[in-house]
């Protein structure tokens, strides 16, 4: 996806890469990976210094990395034993339960997926691209977008089109799924 969005691959993740077998060499893997996603999409203008790259991982590997940092801040093993990757995260890793865990991880890849949108989609919506975005119905006009910057101080732009698009497609397809009944209110996304 973010090849696609980006135009261009992840510097330092190859394309199509199979993951080690050894469940610390896994966990390596995918936290790399995870952290230079992160860097990437800070570099493009995301917000993503309160993503923890950890909680982007399956519940199993989650359970490593805690093994694996809790090593490496342990005073009873040498310097040679530890791995210098997590010796160097001085704070103690959460113990999560998987339920708790699981809420935690969707919440985060929800963050990434909207940080992403911000970054890679917003910046390519344009008042002329609004015109040309489908409609489900071509005998309704889609409302005006006023492009004055100042007239939200919480919206650029750009979100402004994409959610008056959304909320025009919505009371669109609001009138065809419930036109059975009496009564539809409307409703806006925002």
């Amino acid at each position: 996806m973010i090849t696609h969005l980006s135009g261009h691959s992840l510097p330092g993740i190859p394309q199509n890469s199979v993951p080690p077998k050894k469940m610390d060499e896994a966990t390596k893997q995918y936290l790399w990976q995870h952290r230079l996603l992160l860097l990437f999409l800070k570099t493009q203008g995301s917000c993503t210094a309160f993503i923890r790259p950890e909680y982007l991982l399956p519940f199993d590997l989650y359970n490593v990395y805690i093994q694996m940092r809790e090593t490496a801040l342990s005073a009873t093993i040498s310097n040679e034993q530890k791995d210098n990757e997590f010796a160097q995260e001085h704070t103690k890793p959460l113990h999560l339960s998987q339920e708790v865990f699981e809420t935690v991880s969707k919440k985060t890849w929800v963050d990434v997926l909207m940080q992403t949108i911000k970054s890679l989609v917003l910046g390519r919506i344009t008042p002329k691209s609004y015109e040309q975005l489908g409609i489900p119905d071509r005998n309704k006009l889609m409302p005006d977008i006023n492009t004055d910057p100042t007239s939200s101080n919480i919206y650029g732009i750009s979100e402004r089109i994409l959610l008056t698009w959304l909320n025009y497609c919505y009371s669109n397809y609001r009138e065809q799924v419930w036109s059975d009944r009496e009564q539809c209110k409307e409703y806006f996304i925002v």
